[in-house]
């Protein structure tokens, strides 16, 4: 194989085209290869006639068009690597790239800065791998790229953890400060509490607040953070109480630090927590309060967040016109932010509050947008809750064996998870689907 590899590089075509081999070099660290949406970005970035040398390279078999992208074979990649061929002023430019990229903020990225990150995710995070076991000069800058770039990814439904681990590891080896290492812990927790591995979650969160209290240079604004992920998981387990305490302190915490985002947070968390106990009073003083300083801030993530809970208050109270205003005002917000699980979670409030109206055709299709979103980022436990409120439709209409079938998708979806919350109110229907079902069977009129 590696003669074949010889070969094709030592062709005429080749040797024609030295800016092929070049570009080749650049493949070489590219899994992904090059999109053709993204050929005049590669051809601004490198300084090379990008087409003509594909044209070569594919003619020489060195490298094949799937899925809209120009990519080497892995075999391909390792030999050229291992030849050098990825000169070094290339590299430089490569590892600027994807460090701007990875350190974007996904909430204030333009569309089309953000589509460009979602093509770019996997060359993003091999560069990112691969700087982590080198000597890069900036450990830093790194390590923060790395913290960046793992909340994007989050966000898309990606929750690998190798950054992380490597990124300790990193940080240890090079003796990084410990704010560095206590940052990586935090979003190790937060990627484990999305995959509903909560107990994993805690250690990680418990871990970095450990070393977070015992720093000579105490961080509050960071101990704040922790302890809102610790009180979401606390939330998720059922003890609303251990929450509430644990939200009241970290808005302590970001009350002293004059951190407005970080109260703006908390005020919102603290909603969410009276809302679970029908303290709807508070419940709306504390989404106001959470609003003023998310419009203060102009955060369009959060003033989605503060406008959905506003919704949820008036959905309670049965103002239906209000609550749907407020849940499309939060739409709006998270397609800014580009958060794709606030708009999933918007679309559902929206099916919910159609399905409260009985117009299931209009529930139904907020619903389905909800699903779409839930399973573009890998959520699990989003798609079974879609799929209890898909079947509770299905219901109304005794459309029997679909509620059956979105009930028992529900179930599987929850146990992957171990949501036992939502185990346990996916049974529940299906027992009511069953006993349904089994009465039309006895009087003889099944669909």
């Amino acid at each position: 194989m590696e003669s074949s590899i010889q070969l094709s590089l030592n062709s005429k075509r080749m040797r024609d085209n030295p800016a092929a081999r070049e570009l080749l070099g650049v493949l070489s660290v590219l899994p992904d290869g090059i999109h053709t949406e993204l050929l005049d970005k590669f051809k601004g970035v490198l300084d090379i006639d990008i087409l003509s040398c594909l044209r070569a390279l594919q003619q020489c078999s060195l490298v094949e068009v799937t899925a809209e992208r120009y990519r080497s074979h892995s075999i391909i990649r390792h030999f050229c690597l291992s030849q050098g061929l990825l000169l070094p002023r290339h590299e430089e430019l490569l590892n600027n790239f994807y460090i701007t990229l990875a350190m974007t903020n996904r909430y204030q990225a333009g569309c089309y800065d953000y589509a460009e990150m979602v093509l770019e995710a996997n060359n993003t995070k091999a560069t990112l791998s691969r700087l982590l076991k080198s000597n890069y000069q900036d450990q830093s800058m790194l390590v923060n790229a790395v913290l960046t770039f793992v909340n994007f990814c989050i966000n898309i439904g990606d929750y690998s953890d190798q950054l992380l681990d490597e990124a300790v590891k990193f940080i240890q080896q090079n003796h990084l400060p410990i704010s560095l290492q206590i940052g990586c812990l935090q979003r190790w927790g937060r990627l484990h509490y999305r995959t509903h591995d909560l107990e994993t979650a805690k250690l990680k969160l418990q871990q970095a607040e450990m070393l977070c209290l015992s720093s000579l240079n105490h961080d509050p604004i960071l101990h704040a953070k922790i302890l809102r992920d610790l009180g979401d998981i606390f939330l998720d387990q059922g003890a609303t109480s251990g929450a509430e305490a644990v939200f009241q302190k970290a808005l302590h915490l970001s009350g002293a630090a004059n951190d407005a985002l970080g109260q703006g947070n908390c005020y919102a968390k603290l909603g969410g927590i009276y809302m679970k106990l029908r303290k709807l009073h508070e419940a709306g003083a504390a989404y106001s309060k959470a609003l003023e300083f998310h419009k203060a801030l102009d955060d369009n993530v959060g003033q989605g967040s503060d406008y959905r809970g506003l919704g949820d208050i008036q959905l309670q109270l049965q103002m239906f016109n209000d609550a749907e205003s407020s849940y499309q005002k939060a739409l709006e917000f998270d397609k800014l932010a580009n958060s794709v699980r606030g708009q999933a979670k918007d679309y559902k409030a929206l099916g919910n509050t159609y399905l409260k109206k009985d117009k299931l055709e209009e529930a139904e299709a907020f619903f389905d947008n909800a699903l779409g979103l839930y399973k573009a980022i890998n959520s699990s436990s989003g798609q079974g809750s879609i799929l209890y409120d898909l079947a509770k439709i299905y219901l109304k209409r005794s459309q029997l064996k679909d509620a059956r079938t979105a009930t028992e998708r529900a179930l599987d979806m929850h146990r992957q998870v171990q949501d036992k919350v939502g185990e346990k109110l996916d049974q529940r229907l299906l027992d009511q689907i069953l006993s349904r079902d089994g009465a039309v069977v006895a009087n003889g009129k099944r669909q």
